[in-house]
């Protein structure tokens, strides 16, 4: 377990310094900066959740102010994606095209505030605890979590019943929402699997690939969709041209949605194979990831000849955990 646990907090370090490295470039609005920063920082709390000791003042205190600093760089980096997606979308100069124009000059004015309270958040957030020591190890200066093994495999297994459950209700009519929250808990079980398999108790990386295609796809979709609903409220007199715009984003939303259909087999394939693993005692199973394309039948089988093996059943089977 000690091992696990060094693996664990070397990675946290490895992203605290990749979110320290970008402030320089979030502070002079580079859009890759953010998104990087973005990314690092939803990882970081991805560890944290599964290492820290949710009873520790320090740990809940941190992981609060990185809350508050991933919500600013959601809201920079969306802004960053409606600003590039309308200069590709908008580009006609007709003279119906004003009322496009002048929808470009509100979302550069919303993107600089949000810019602005992004670099007030980084500020406010201590970065350099995050940064390994000398020795080339992360200070540990918050408690860890006593059975950091079982605290993640049950964070696992709670994950992949919301993702199950996020995918039935999405079903196969496109509701934005649950499009959008498939896109999330697809995103959130990743991370956790990521975590596993830099922990050493996940070979495979099949779950992974179908969960970043998902990710990719609805998160498409998503860019889309906002943008529609952004143009929806401009007001002007002339809308033939933001209309004309809405109608082509509307296309390509439908478009992707058709592709994130096609994965959604394979999907529940993967979280099928995810509650395989995370169910049964001995979960650091090198074959569990091939279950993905392996027919349900011999899943069973495997799962069953695993259950023979182990002296007691499997105890890790945990209450559905509420979202956050």
């Amino acid at each position: 377990m000690k091992r696990m646990t060094a693996r664990l907090q070397d990675l946290m370090a490895e992203h605290g310094t990749k979110l320290l490295s970008q402030v320089t470039g979030i502070r002079n609005g580079d859009p890759e900066s953010i998104h990087d920063a973005r990314v690092a920082t939803r990882r970081i709390r991805a560890i944290l959740s599964v290492l820290g000791d949710e009873h520790d003042q320090a740990y809940a205190a941190f992981h609060q102010q990185l809350r508050v600093l991933g919500r600013a760089l959601g809201a920079a980096r969306d802004l960053d994606v409606i600003a590039d997606m309308i200069e590709m979308k908008g580009g006609n100069r007709s003279a119906g095209a004003r009322a496009v124009t002048s929808f470009k000059k509100t979302v550069h004015q919303e993107r600089e505030e949000a810019r602005r309270r992004l670099i007030k958040a980084v500020e406010a957030v201590p970065l350099s605890a995050l940064v390994a020591t000398e020795g080339g190890r992360l200070r540990r200066w918050w408690a860890t979590s006593k059975d950091f093994p079982a605290k993640l495999r049950t964070r696992m297994s709670q994950q992949n019943d919301v993702l199950t459950e996020s995918v039935e209700r999405a079903s196969g009519v496109y509701f934005p929402n649950r499009a959008h929250d498939v896109r999330i808990q697809s995103k959130r079980m990743r991370y956790l699997l990521e975590l596993a398999t830099r922990a050493g108790r996940w070979k495979g990386d099949h779950e992974l690939k179908v969960l970043m295609g998902v990710q990719r796809v609805l998160g498409d979709v998503h860019d889309r969709e906002v943008l529609i609903q952004r143009l929806a409220d401009v007001a002007a007199d002339d809308r033939d041209e933001i209309d004309a715009v809405s109608a082509r984003l509307r296309r390509e939303r439908d478009d992707l949605f058709e592709k994130y259909l096609a994965l959604r087999d394979p999907l529940t394939r993967a979280t099928e194979s995810i509650r395989a693993a995370t169910q049964t005692r001995s979960w650091n199973w090198p074959l569990v990831a091939a279950t993905v394309g392996i027919p349900s039948a011999l899943v069973v089988g495997m799962v069953a000849a695993d259950r023979r093996r182990s002296p007691r059943p499997a105890t890790y089977a945990q209450p559905l955990a509420g979202r956050k």
